[in-house]
């Protein structure tokens, strides 16, 4: 694949031409090495990355519904403010810090969750979503550093550089098995891969259309 197909494969974003190099040397890797398994790659990729323009969680909220909407359970499992309900929680994290404190509001809503210590600790913040397929919490993290022999434990801001970022989405992908999905190239298997992904499904059609042009770019058969 040279450059002018990858940037057709990605949608033309800016943000993707970085990881050109260390995608071609972690797919050899990982087995990421037909266009169908590129091409499904890719496209969850780029859904999970808005388009290869955000790698890693800001927590720039400022709105209750905002909090609510996205982490509702963890709110209510957090020993922040006590019993308080998750409404309360959400209203205090949005008017109290003013979105400002992001440390704060990872710190409180994903504390104690995904390997992460619980709050007051920073674990929610210093392992917050990041990469191309994302790491999320210290188990994650933790992982990854096992599989692909960088300490992201002490240093999980790496998880969004280009060549550590290319790496754990590869090693990810082969872990989960998903080459084995993307080689029948159906759209059952597809979206399969999205569940794997996120068991949410989240932007199950955003994903699909960027499947489609990906394989349009990289002459994969419909």
């Amino acid at each position: 694949m040279d450059l002018a197909t990858f940037r057709a494969a990605t949608g033309g974003a800016e943000g993707a031409v970085p990881l050109f190099g260390p995608l071609q040397d972690a797919w050899a890797r990982w087995g990421v090495d037909t266009p169908a398994r590129q091409a499904a790659f890719l496209a969850q990729c780029a859904f999970e990355t808005a388009g290869f323009t955000r790698f890693e969680e800001d927590f720039a909220w400022t709105d209750t519904a905002e909090i609510l909407g996205c982490c509702r359970p963890a709110l209510a499992a957090s020993p922040f403010m006590g019993g308080a309900s998750p409404e309360a929680k959400a209203e205090a994290l949005a008017a109290a810090l003013g979105g400002a404190d992001r440390r704060q509001i990872a710190s409180v809503l994903f504390g104690g969750r995904l390997g992460n210590a619980s709050w007051p600790s920073d674990d929610g913040w210093r392992f917050r979503r990041r990469g191309l397929l994302p790491l999320e919490g210290r188990d994650a993290y933790a992982l990854a550093s096992r599989n692909i022999g960088v300490d992201l434990i002490a240093r999980p801001e790496l998880a969004a550089e280009p060549e550590v970022a290319a790496e754990a989405a590869a090693w990810l992908w082969a872990w989960r098995r998903l080459n084995e999905l993307a080689d029948s190239g159906t759209r059952a298997d597809f979206d399969r891969i999205a569940y794997v992904l996120d068991p949410a499904g989240r932007g199950i059609e955003e994903r699909a259309a960027r499947w489609e042009a990906a394989k349009a770019a990289l002459a994969v058969a419909a």
